[in-house]
């Protein structure tokens, strides 16, 4: 005689399995005999909310308490400036990109010959329009950028940038 503990049962006379769904915790009841001898098992059966456990993904559940491995999280996103004028006034001093959803950034800045004018990584990396100290010569820039994604695949891109002394 089964007693499932979720409002089913069974009585069989064989060894036959038997099958159930649990949706919340129960505990299952097993009464087996034979004329007069029997004997009865019990054992807990514990329900746990499978989903997204990771707060960064975009469809975390809160009531998740196994994680399933559905996460899925947000794409980086980068808007590419294409002017600064580093003239030290205080505004549009710097280059930088501007990114969502990024754990790391690599972007480096080359002249028309090809030459790497800056390179750097990190949070949020800026240019001060300068090499090795001296200020570069106003032009246009090609700008490359790799962005690593908080987890999951990141994005890579290019653009250009003018550089502008008043």
């Amino acid at each position: 005689a089964w007693n499932f503990g979720n409002g089913q049962t069974a009585n069989v006379n064989d060894l036959s399995s038997q099958t159930a769904v649990f949706t919340s915790n129960a505990t299952v009841q097993l009464i087996a005999s034979e004329g007069a001898c029997g004997d009865t098992m019990t054992i807990f059966i514990g329900i746990s909310n499978c989903g997204c456990t990771d707060p960064a993904a975009l469809n975390f559940d809160p009531a998740a308490q196994v994680n399933d491995g559905s996460c899925f999280y947000p794409i980086p996103t980068v808007e590419v400036p294409n002017v600064f004028t580093p003239d030290g006034s205080g505004a549009n001093d710097v280059f930088f990109l501007t990114t969502t959803n990024a754990s790391n950034v690599e972007m480096t800045i080359f002249n028309r010959w090809g030459n790497i004018m800056y390179s750097g990584s990190g949070a949020n990396p800026t240019w001060d329009g300068k090499v090795n100290g001296t200020m570069a010569q106003e032009g246009v820039y090609f700008v490359q950028y790799k962005v690593s994604a908080l987890k999951g695949e990141g994005i890579e891109g290019h653009g250009f940038l003018h550089l502008i002394l008043k």
